[in-house]
């Protein structure tokens, strides 16, 4: 059978931006600066600095070029963030000394910017978001939890702290109020209860 009319089909077009070539491009890069800067400061001496790079490259990798940040929804991008940057500030705190910036002032900051964020998300968009409710709880409970590790010396209770309880609360609270009935009804479908 000969096919007469070619034209019928839609001409191949090439992309011109391929992800996986830029993936392999900011790769070899990484590698290559990590090489660098391991070399450099093997050379120079001292504290072993190449590895704030390695990290910042780390979690630039799995903040904008990882499959599974891509894939996530908006929720579970901003927990993903903020977990990330969290725990890598807290390594920088540990190799530079253990001063205790990273714990008492840092990470409760950057988690409660992102308990505000994702509350700010939740409710602009309550619908859409619904489905994801598990990780914003989580986030939230895991904020309330951060005054017991407090009351138990684990962390000194700082204002950023009592800030980041609060609007986990408050966030909790909320959501609870206003949109009781919809998440039980979620939870349901999520655990298979009756």
């Amino acid at each position: 059978m000969k096919i007469e009319d070619i034209g019928m089909y839609p001409e191949y077009k090439k992309k011109a931006f391929d992800i996986v070539l830029l993936k392999k491009i900011i790769l070899y890069f990484f590698l290559i600066t990590s090489l660098i800067t391991l070399i450099v400061n093997l050379a120079i001496g001292g504290k072993m600095w190449f590895l704030y790079v390695i990290g910042g490259q780390a979690v630039f990798w799995f903040v904008f070029m990882s499959d599974a940040m891509v894939e996530s929804g908006i929720l579970r991008k901003v927990v993903q963030i903020a977990i990330v940057v969290s725990l890598f500030l807290f390594l920088v705190d540990q190799m530079a000394g253990n001063s205790g910036w990273a714990i008492n002032v840092v990470i409760p900051i950057i988690c409660f910017s992102a308990v505000i964020a994702l509350s700010i998300i939740f409710f602009i968009q309550f619908k859409r978001r619904l489905t994801n409710i598990l990780y914003f709880y989580v986030y939230l409970i895991l904020g309330l939890f951060s005054i017991l590790l407090g009351f138990v010396g684990v962390i000194k209770i700082s204002w950023p702290w009592i800030v980041l309880a609060s609007c986990s609360l408050a966030s909790l609270i909320l959501t609870i109020v206003l949109y009781r009935g919809q998440i039980i009804h979620e939870f349901k479908k999520k655990f298979h209860m009756r």
